[in-house]
């Protein structure tokens, strides 16, 4: 869990048999008393390692084992929208995001289709004048819109939540 040094006869053990006279530093790299890696110092026979470079090493490790839990933490979390992103895009449902100036923040492949439009709130003014995203979520959140030109009509049920933040969810 810490440093340790060994010095002269002490680090023979830890050398092949064959090396020369070495004085030999090691400290472990710990997340979550997880081993992740260690520091290996040597030095030469003459050059004894000292209580200072226990220290400098174990705040080495410590450094390099926050690095290392963010990089983790990092890739599970990138993972992890990842994952929620196919999931919005692939779902059989139209699923827009709505920040509280109505930019469209996300929209999936089904909601750009009945939309036909980049601007989502923009095309909702042309059935709910002077909507904004808090007016759709007043009242049970619930707007029957009618969509596409007139060959191709379909009537759809759209349902708006606010979901934090003053962004809304729209399916």
């Amino acid at each position: 869990r810490h440093a340790a040094f060994h010095n002269g006869a002490d680090a023979s053990p830890l050398l092949r048999q064959d090396a020369p006279r070495q004085n030999v530093l090691t400290c472990p790299i710990l997340v979550s008393d997880q081993l992740l890696g260690m520091i290996v110092a040597l030095a030469p026979g003459d050059c004894p390692f000292s209580t200072a470079d226990a220290k400098l090493a174990t705040a080495v490790a410590s450094q390099a084992a926050i690095a290392f839990g963010r990089a983790r933490s990092h890739q599970e979390a990138e993972r992890e929208r990842q994952k929620l992103r196919e999931v919005v895009a692939n779902h059989p449902d139209g699923i827009v995001v709505l920040d509280a100036a109505g930019t469209t923040l996300l929209q999936n492949p089904i909601a750009r289709q009945l939309c036909q439009a980049d601007d989502v709130l923009r095309k909702l003014h042309e059935q709910l004048p002077g909507a904004s995203p808090a007016s759709l979520c007043a009242g049970n959140g619930e707007h029957e819109l009618v969509l596409g030109a007139a060959a191709a009509q379909r009537f759809v049920q759209m349902k708006a939540r606010a979901i934090g933040n003053g962004d809304v969810v729209l399916t």
